[in-house]
């Protein structure tokens, strides 16, 4: 899951159609940094889901940071002779459990909920970073171990339920 940090001030900044711009330049960004097998949706707004097949949670922690910087280091350009505009993003991602790692507690709506929540937990943190995690195997057989971490992620932290794979530190430039 990722979201433009406070990308609603592009809007009201510049209008609908800057934003626009934006978004549109945003999904070439993921295009360019995803496989051809690999999809990025639009979920509303700013916020999208990228799903990317087949590899290991380095890959995927390696991916996140690499969307992250091109995010913060692209130029968005917003029309009407303006100058370009920064932006930062905020990532959360999770691995989609295979049967050997987990029952039919989690299904595939399940894992995209867990990566919003590390979505919100990267924003919690500062924004701009990009957070990737894992879930205990006891957690993700178990319904009232998924509802809890729903409840608190910060718990499910503290108890050694969500393991943080990466988290990256804000950088120097800070849009909110």
């Amino acid at each position: 899951m990722i979201d433009l940090d406070l990308f609603k001030e592009v809007n009201d900044s510049y209008g609908h159609i800057s934003g626009d711009m934006v978004l549109k330049q945003t999904a070439e960004i993921f295009m360019d940094c995803i496989r051809n097998n690999d999809f990025a949706v639009r979920l509303g707004g700013e916020e999208f889901l990228l799903v990317l097949r087949n590899f290991d949670s380095s890959y995927l922690s390696e991916k996140a940071e690499k969307i992250r910087e091109k995010i913060e280091n692209h130029h968005f350009e917003i029309g009407n002779g303006r100058p370009p505009i920064g932006r930062t993003c905020s990532i959360g991602c999770t691995i989609f459990p295979s049967s050997e790692t987990s029952s039919d507690e989690i299904d595939f709506m399940t894992s995209i909920a867990l990566a919003d929540e590390a979505l919100y937990y990267a924003k919690w943190q500062g924004r701009n970073r990009a957070v990737t995690v894992e879930f205990s195997p006891e957690v993700l057989n178990d319904k009232k171990g998924i509802e809890k971490i729903f409840e608190s992620f910060e718990w499910g932290i503290e108890q050694n339920k969500v393991r943080l794979l990466n988290a990256t530190e804000m950088k120097s430039r800070d849009t909110g």
